[in-house]
């Protein structure tokens, strides 16, 4: 992975990054780590060095101005666009040899380890 986004200038750390703020929205750093599966302190870089480049933006949380809130930026969401096609490329490129009904049970694997790891179950 980081090789497919190493021309889009992104590690596969601030591309799961980037793709949590556009699936959650507004996240804290701490929030922002937990669903990334990163310490911290890790996200912690991320976010500020994922700011500098303008690809996302912090504010004071409302009603708690300790917290600071990313969210992504316009520039963030075309980068992201710019990456699916290589980021899909290379999923198929996962799933070639894999039949389809062992695709659709790897995908549940997934779902389901992804829910036991963040309490999140899905329907």
């Amino acid at each position: 992975m980081d090789e497919a986004l190493r021309p889009y200038g992104l590690t596969t750390f601030q591309y799961t990054a980037l793709t949590v703020l556009q699936h959650r929205g507004v996240l804290s750093s701490a929030q922002l780590a937990r669903r990334s599966f990163v310490r911290p302190q890790t996200m912690h870089e991320i976010v500020r060095s994922l700011e500098e480049r303008g690809l996302i933006e912090r504010a004071h949380a409302p009603g708690n101005r300790r917290i600071m809130e990313a969210r992504l930026t316009r520039d963030g969401e075309e980068l992201l666009a710019a990456c699916a096609p290589e980021v899909q490329r290379l999923e198929d490129r996962l799933m070639l040899d894999m039949p389809p009904e062992r695709r659709s049970a790897f995908r549940r694997g997934l779902e389901d380890g992804f829910a036991s790891l963040t309490g999140r179950h899905h329907a």
